[in-house]
């Protein structure tokens, strides 16, 4: 029998060639995944639940105004991060993969990238400020907010390490620990009587937590230095990173698009509103690039091995995501009232906007799995291509139906993009590269699974606060998903059963 092995057990120099997942095999690399998925499952629930806290404070503690422009700004800090990746970690992590020799090398390289990265995203936070003509108090929040992302340069070393080795609980620990105390940090900040700077120092501070916990977690494995690493390696792995970075930027962009375009066609309370239901679906592509990165590893790991194995992975990948985004939404869209409340009375207007972006967001839950995969296959041109024409669409779809109809028709605008522009071509870019067909009916039935808890939920009475839909929804929707056979609670028990 082979002796199982954990993989932050032992030094990363006495792995097998290949990588943590090319190291595990049968029973044991499914344990490996299911932990590291579980693991970052569980975490980014609690993530998601202490970002929501965070948005009530702001949003009861400081007034709907403010919470609008940390939101505008919280979308605009979102591209100056993207920029400190921009790709590397992706290819650090393929690569690590690939060869688990290269571990040391790459993340040494990983560090001397992110000290040219780092001053690059704080000056292209400070031109589209400036471009964008806020008002000054607004512009200087924004570049003191964008000041943290000099930790996070940190932090993405270390989850390069961490989600290579699949131990990505380490990370998950480390950015539940900095959320938690920025919830302290904001209830603080409201009894001192602060305001939009006040917010952006504890979104600063919170990021230093953040690295110094993957210090302490990762340091045994690896302590950030750049030695040995030279401008030529810079540049050549800049290169080499620089479609899927171009890739990352245009679905940062294509992202944020929404929030900004609002910013200058509605007022700012609108802004808030339409925030407000995004947030309370931030935990579907939280959970799902949880499912994603572990998926990412093991494809990487299988793609140039077996494809019988990738497409198997990819399959189970999709599957899981679709159950815990339809768990999700049907709880929020059922229970609309009740989540808006608790964010703040004044956003619970918002609620036919969760209706629409719910259903987006169960699409994206699909876009989202799928779309790392592009890197694996290495069609990374491609993707660059179908992020430059979706970005483009959706800019001119928001324009014209923001002004025309604001929040609701840029909400319907953004599903119809990413139906059209983003899914449905990504799904054929993976039948012709990898042979692999895209699971449509399944899709389909966990989506009208999703709709049937709602409706079924919605008939019940709403109860104290409007919270027994929110309730019943996934309680319905898991027990129509299991009685459909869509999800098999044996297969999760055959995982823990052979690791037993």
């Amino acid at each position: 029998m082979t002796e199982t092995v954990r993989p932050d057990a032992v030094d990363p120099d006495a792995l097998p060639e290949g990588g943590v997942v090319e190291g595990q095999t049968g029973d044991n690399l499914r344990w490996v995944a299911f932990k590291s998925t579980s693991a970052q499952i569980v975490g980014r629930g609690v993530i998601a639940l202490a970002r929501l806290a965070v948005v009530a404070c702001i949003a009861r503690g400081f007034g709907k105004t403010v919470f609008g422009q940390y939101a505008l700004l919280f979308g605009i800090l979102s591209v100056a991060e993207w920029i400190v990746d921009f790709g590397t970690v992706e290819l650090a992590v393929r690569e690590i993969c690939r060869e688990r020799t290269r571990q040391t090398t790459e993340l040494r390289l990983l560090a001397a990238l992110k000290l040219v990265q780092v001053p690059l995203a704080i000056a292209v936070a400070a031109v589209i400020l400036l471009g964008m003509r806020y008002p000054m108090p607004l512009v200087r929040a924004g570049i003191l907010g964008s000041l943290g992302v000099m930790f996070l340069g940190g932090v993405l070393v270390y989850y390069a390490l961490f989600r290579a080795r699949l131990t990505m609980e380490r990370a998950v620990a480390a950015e539940s620990l900095s959320v938690l105390a920025m919830i302290g940090l904001v209830l603080l900040a409201r009894r001192t009587g602060g305001g939009l700077i006040t917010v952006m120092v504890c979104h600063v501070v919170a990021r230093g937590l953040f690295f110094a916990t993957c210090f302490v977690l990762g340091r045994r494995q690896f302590v950030p230095s750049a030695s040995g690493i030279n401008a030529q390696q810079v540049v050549a792995r800049l290169r080499s990173a620089s479609t899927i970075g171009i890739v990352g930027s245009l679905m940062l962009a294509y992202e944020a698009l929404d929030v900004i375009l609002l910013s200058r066609l509605t007022t700012i309370g609108e802004v808030a509103h339409y925030s407000a239901a995004q947030r309370l679906f931030s935990p579907v592509p939280l959970a799902c690039d949880a499912i994603a990165g572990t998926l990412y590893a093991v494809a990487a790991a299988r793609w140039m091995s077996d494809r019988a194995a990738f497409a198997s992975a990819v399959r189970r990948g999709i599957d899981a995501s679709l159950a815990l985004a339809g768990l999700l939404i049907s709880s929020v869209v059922a229970g609309a009232v009740f989540f808006l409340g608790v964010l703040s009375r004044d956003l619970i207007a918002a609620q036919d906007l969760l209706q629409i972006l719910g259903v987006l967001y169960f699409v994206k839950a699909v876009t989202v799995t799928i779309g790392p995969l592009l890197y694996v296959i290495d069609a990374q041109k491609t993707a660059l291509r179908i992020m430059a024409i979706a970005a483009a669409v959706k800019a001119l779809a928001i324009g014209f139906a923001g002004m025309r109809f604001g929040p609701t028709g840029v909400a319907w605008s953004a599903l119809a993009v990413e139906i059209t522009c983003v899914t449905v071509p990504g799904s054929i870019v993976l039948l012709r590269r990898a042979k692999f067909r895209l699971p449509w009916l399944r899709v389909a039935l966990f989506a009208a699974v999703a709709l049937i808890a709602v409706l079924a939920a919605g008939r019940l009475p709403a109860g104290p606060f409007h919270i027994v839909p929110g309730l019943a929804a996934p309680l319905i929707y898991a027990s129509l998903v299991m009685a459909a056979g869509l999800i098999k609670p044996a297969d999760v028990w055959k995982t823990l059963r052979n690791r037993a």
